[in-house]
């Protein structure tokens, strides 16, 4: 029998995991001395880039990878039942006993983050790429980990990724859920509430007071129609991303809530794995979700003129790999060294019904 506190203690440390635009999109019951649920609480997350909870389930996928090691830490070991209704439970895990602690990684966890600054050219090493690889292996048979190919024409890459910043920047209801989701007021990220820190995005002093002006949508879109705004945007963003070492690629062969959960416990063991290596490593994965959409022709609201852009530069970005014909890139981060961020998304203590 697990005391409550010890489940809470482990719930509390949990939470510091990632989620998109810091959505935090979960909650939890502690059903019995050895059984938690984690639900998802929908609309949390952008609903847009969020189809059909796909991104939310990648941010309880880590949230189960960060118990996992927490509870290997109390001697406690886990089993995870995905989806045990058909409601909004992500999962029910069950703790048990085990004859020792092991630490691995469980520091790591508060020390992860998002590094979106460039990178240098230098390159990882075999040794910390063979690390990164064999941290994935023991997570399910229906996820991959990719590393992309040696001779990847990061230039292209980085383009296509910033797709993405191009057609936020021209839709407006895109445009208005990423504002809407940006901190601007150190207080207000201190306090762990949902959302992200305009610091944590690396843009230079002249580029956050513009951010302030360009919230406004009339503003972007005249912007946009004199001096093609949205292009110059995706251009800054496409050289960020080109500065990378090397892009890591996840890979699925079904679109299945459970397998986007498995998404997210491979993404959060090569992250903090990557971050006990100190290696930098910023996910990048608009693109892929709206690829989802897309290839299931519901791009709403975002206009159909913008299907080909997408389907192209998501092709461009599959190519980077070799993965099989028939699988989908779920998630892509990308890995390089860098000088520390310049600031974290803080997190809510959990909620425990």
């Amino acid at each position: 029998m697990t005391e409550r506190r010890t489940l809470e203690e482990i719930l509390a440390h949990a939470v510091f995991a990632p989620s998109g635009d810091n959505s935090q999109p979960w909650k939890f019951s502690i059903l019995s001395g050895n059984t938690i649920r984690i639900w998802n609480i929908p609309g949390k997350d952008n609903p847009i880039l969020n189809y059909q909870q796909t991104g939310s389930y990648v941010a309880h996928g880590a949230l189960i990878q960060n118990i996992r090691i927490i509870a290997a830490s109390k001697a406690l070991a886990i089993s995870v039942n995905y989806f045990p209704e058909k409601n909004n439970c992500v999962a029910e895990i069950i703790f048990s006993e085990t004859k020792e602690a092991v630490n691995t990684l469980y520091e790591t966890i508060s020390k992860r983050g998002c590094n979106r600054k460039h990178y240098s050219k230098k390159p990882l090493s075999e040794s910390d790429k063979k690390t990164l690889l064999l941290s994935t292996h023991s997570i399910s048979p229906s996820v991959s980990f990719v590393f992309s190919k040696d001779a990847v024409d990061k230039k292209e890459v980085g383009k296509a990724l910033a797709t993405m910043e191009d057609i936020a920047l021209q839709v407006p209801e895109l445009h208005h859920l990423f504002f809407k989701d940006i901190l601007w007021d150190k207080k207000d990220n201190e306090s762990g509430i949902e959302g992200l820190y305009i610091k944590s995005l690396e843009l230079p002093p002249p580029a956050q007071f513009a951010m302030r002006i360009l919230k406004h949508w009339k503003v972007t879109d005249t912007l946009n129609r004199s001096i093609g705004l949205s292009k110059k945007i995706a251009a800054q963003m496409a050289s960020v991303y080109r500065d990378s070492a090397i892009y890591g690629g996840i890979f699925i062969n079904k679109r299945t809530p459970e397998a986007y959960v498995q998404v997210g416990e491979l993404m959060q063991r090569v992250w903090l794995e990557a971050t006990a290596l100190g290696i930098a490593v910023q996910p990048v994965t608009g693109l892929m979700f709206l690829t989802h959409r897309a290839e299931v022709n519901d791009l709403r609201p975002i206009p159909k003129n913008f299907e080909k852009q997408i389907l192209d530069s998501y092709q461009k970005v599959f190519n980077a790999f070799d993965a099989p014909r028939d699988s989908h890139l779920a998630f892509l981060m990308r890995f390089g060294h860098s000088k520390p961020a310049s600031a974290r998304s803080r997190r809510l203590p959990p909620v425990i019904v």
